[in-house]
């Protein structure tokens, strides 16, 4: 490696040379070397970075499939980071599994621990537009009978945008099975509250999807707009909240 001088200097490869820009320099090296995608596959060496990428795939694999499992409650969200912090709360889960070799590690075994049913969670779905601080009050979950609880809930608090006239809550239960990566969502009818309205607790009642699996019941929060007979979804960012009560 050696840094390139001269007037003309260059990046990518000519030959049997690789140029490229660093650290305010342009270097120069012979092209070639290094390991090619064989002996990725084979070497000895690369066993650990084999280990990595297979325990990568799967979490990928997971968090597609999780996704998947609530594109109803997704589609509009703005949340552009989701992919990326919960494929990092799933690999911190896996990281959690003690049974398995490194390589072969797996999610639902660190949910198994305390620590990765914690991380699961504490999972915020829409950071800074969480339903429970838009609406407010006490929140419970009752799994048997299966019942989501407010209240405490003063509408004054509540923080409507200008344009909106109603606050819809959007609620259902997410069964999904982290062995198998097969899910099964059961929505509940939309719960719309009026602004000003003079609830001060709700009892929201849900059906639980049978099979094995963990429990999720997720809430969507969003503003809407009555125009005639309809309600319009509204667009800004505030206008929208998710949040994950797991089991």
């Amino acid at each position: 490696m050696g840094i390139q001088s001269g007037m003309i200097k260059f990046t990518g490869t000519v030959g049997e040379l690789n140029g490229y820009y660093a650290n305010g320099k342009y270097i120069v090296r012979k092209a070639g070397g290094g390991f090619n995608g064989e002996a990725i596959r084979t070497h000895p060496k690369m066993v650990r970075v084999r280990e990595n990428a297979s325990e990568f795939g799967r979490c990928s694999t997971t968090n597609k499939m999780f996704r998947l499992a609530l594109h109803e409650l997704l589609a509009g969200l703005p949340n552009t980071s989701l992919y990326r912090r919960l494929l990092r709360c799933f690999t911190q889960i896996k990281d959690l599994d003690t049974v398995h070799p490194r390589g072969s590690r797996r999610i639902f075994q660190g949910l198994t621990t305390p620590a990765g049913k914690e991380l699961l969670q504490k999972f915020d779905f829409t950071p800074n537009e969480d339903p429970k601080v838009h609406l407010g009050g006490d929140w419970t979950v009752a799994w048997d009978p299966a019942l989501l609880s407010l209240t405490s809930l003063k509408a004054a608090r509540v923080p409507f945008p200008p344009s909106a006239t109603h606050v819809q809550l959007t609620y259902g239960i997410l069964l999904f099975d982290y062995e198998t990566l097969t899910g099964r969502f059961a929505m509940e009818p939309p719960v719309l509250l009026e602004q000003g309205f003079s609830e001060t607790q709700l009892a929201l009642p849900f059906s639980v999807p049978e099979g094995p699996g963990i429990k999720h019941l997720f809430v969507k929060l969003q503003y809407v707009q009555q125009q005639a007979n309809d309600l319009l979804p509204l667009q800004e960012k505030q206008a929208l909240g998710l949040v994950a009560l797991s089991e």
